[in-house]
């Protein structure tokens, strides 16, 4: 998301609050044509970026769960990286 690629903690925190229903689902592009991951990866990142390292790190986790059961597994590797990313940064 944008509020990731600048760092802006508040526009971070107003997309997460936005998204939070739909964690756990997945982002379809189309009528499933295309997969875009989770909206539980979004919310890590989107959290980290707020400062709720605690909650980026649940629905991180989240995420890569979805994608080890979807057998996603570039996106698995992704998540998995940002999870690992996440926490070098602490």
């Amino acid at each position: 998301s944008a509020a990731h690629t600048v760092r802006d903690e508040a526009l971070a925190a107003e997309i997460a609050k936005e998204l939070e229903p739909y964690a756990g689902r997945v982002v379809a592009i189309g009528r499933g044509a295309a997969y875009a991951g989770s909206v539980s990866r979004y919310l890590g990142l989107l959290g980290a970026i707020a400062g709720d390292l605690d909650g980026a790190a649940v629905n991180l986790a989240e995420d890569i769960a979805l994608n080890e059961r979807a057998g996603a597994l570039p996106w698995l590797a992704r998540s998995r990286r940002d999870l690992a990313s996440m926490r070098v940064c602490l």
